[in-house]
């Protein structure tokens, strides 16, 4: 037990006191020492990205569940900052220790919500409650006369008209020629914001780490005991239907003002807030767009042919992880591809290159006036 507890209470995310100043102030000297989460670290996340992106050409437009690909990748930038190397997607070694990474996580179960008092009432209902279960499903369909993963259609990605946007907005401000880059980050407005609805609707974390007040407070009218669990609610934060409208519908455009322009809200809290807020913050944003927008340069992704609705369900576990699902990632035309070439001539192109720069600013002000008409 005095071991389980060195392991999980002394790292720089449970840890407090000195111990948890003192790991702070060294990954936070790690960090700006070796310039990770800055411009000079994007050129290992653009190549780990151009990695998984041939991984993904290795399944010729079949269907693929991408889950253990995004592990191998996100875990080999990692890799990449701790040990100065990136291992092979099929290394028998890195795949070993994913396994037991995931393993881990999987054994630590909902996490932070043991630590609030009903649990121990609710466990002892459980077995009665798996028994009615079939019943009431039975009933919930008869009432509602809809098939399994209704509520997730309203969340759903195959949602018309949500993704072709940043798909447009990135073939017009970064072209065909090369993978999106954080220079073109302050251009893409509705890539960006689209990344942040993700964020939001999806809540990775929805609570954070539970801390005990060190004492006597008042918050807000509340008193807080000395030795109180505090444990926050991001969920609740990021589904207030008071700041957010519709809060269980995917609105990109709730980032963006009325000038097109991407704008945050203090309910946004993903990255936790406070000096207790996520140190990886700054390198985590740098590979959400990378990543992002990378794919959805080189891919259009597809829901297999007969496969059930992708859902917005969910795991609950330590973090929120979505049901496993297969996704079809087809290959889009490059200039130099035969389709490319099937679509424009070389003159076409020509005249292309000439026009691009006022088509930059004419595509940024179309897509504004169609969020602001469609909102």
């Amino acid at each position: 037990m005095a071991l389980m507890q060195k392991i999980i209470f002394c790292g720089v995310t449970t840890a407090s006191g000195q111990m948890w100043r003192t790991q702070r102030n060294l990954v936070l000297r790690f960090m700006r020492n070796f310039s990770i989460g800055k411009a000079g670290f994007e050129g290992s996340i653009s190549q780990e990205v151009l990695a998984l992106i041939r991984e993904l050409k290795k399944f010729r437009e079949k269907p693929v569940k991408t889950a253990h690909l995004f592990h191998s990748a996100i875990s080999n930038i990692i890799c990449l900052v701790v040990y100065g190397t990136r291992y092979d997607y099929d290394d028998p070694k890195f795949k070993e220790r994913l396994k037991l990474i995931n393993r881990t996580f999987e054994l630590l179960g909902s996490g932070s919500i043991f630590f609030m008092p009903f649990t121990d009432l609710v466990a002892g209902i459980i077995p009665s409650l798996w028994e009615l279960t079939p019943k009431l499903y039975k009933i919930h369909q008869l009432c509602q006369g809809s098939p399994p993963l209704a509520s997730g259609r309203l969340r759903s990605p195959e949602r018309p008209n949500r993704f072709p946007l940043p798909v447009r907005e990135i073939d017009a401000i970064v072209g065909r020629d090369h993978l999106p880059q954080m220079s073109d980050k302050p251009h893409l407005h509705f890539t960006e914001a689209t990344i942040l609805e993700v964020q939001r609707i999806s809540n990775v974390v929805p609570l954070g780490v539970p801390h005990q007040a060190r004492e006597d407070a008042t918050v807000m009218g509340y008193t807080i005991p000395r030795g109180t669990i505090l444990l926050p609610n991001f969920w609740a934060l990021g589904h207030d239907p008071k700041v957010w409208p519709e809060p269980h519908l995917f609105k990109p455009e709730g980032f963006l003002d009325k000038d097109g322009q991407v704008t945050k809200k203090d309910e946004f809290t993903q990255f936790s807030v406070g000096r207790r807020m996520c140190l990886g913050e700054p390198f985590a944003k740098m590979e959400l767009f990378l990543f992002f927008s990378g794919l959805l340069h080189q891919f259009t992704f597809q829901r297999p042919q007969g496969a059930p609705p992708i859902s917005f369900k969910s795991r609950a576990g330590f973090t929120l992880t979505p049901i496993s699902f297969e996704v079809c990632a087809i290959v889009r035309a490059q200039r130099g591809d035969s389709a490319f070439n099937r679509l424009f001539t070389d003159s076409e192109v020509h005249l292309l290159d000439q026009l691009i720069p006022g088509l930059k600013l004419i595509f940024k002000r179309l897509t504004y006036s169609v969020v602001v008409k469609t909102s």
